[in-house]
């Protein structure tokens, strides 16, 4: 457990800087915008996209981290997906 730990922050550490593609699942109490990126790390967004963001991809860049989860800046978006039928 603890070798986890020690490789999820060092992961954590590793990600500002870097661009990412965030799904927004929910909008924070504090107005902050809670979204998940293409490898599945949370990701807190001010919100800077009108209502409806919930659903959108947006492009971000990672600021940041607090505690468990990334901080990031919008810096584009929605995005929009061209999704490929299913098999």
């Amino acid at each position: 457990r603890a070798a986890g730990e020690r490789a999820l922050s060092r992961f954590l550490d590793a990600q500002p800087g870097r661009p990412a593609s965030v799904l927004i699942e929910k909008q924070e109490g504090d107005g902050r915008l809670l979204g998940r990126s293409e490898v599945f790390a949370p990701v807190l967004l001010p919100q800077t996209i009108g209502a409806g963001a919930v659903g959108a991809v947006v492009a971000a860049r990672i600021t940041g981290r607090e505690g468990e989860a990334l901080t990031g800046d919008i810096v584009s978006g929605p995005i929009e997906q061209e999704l490929s039928p299913a098999a």
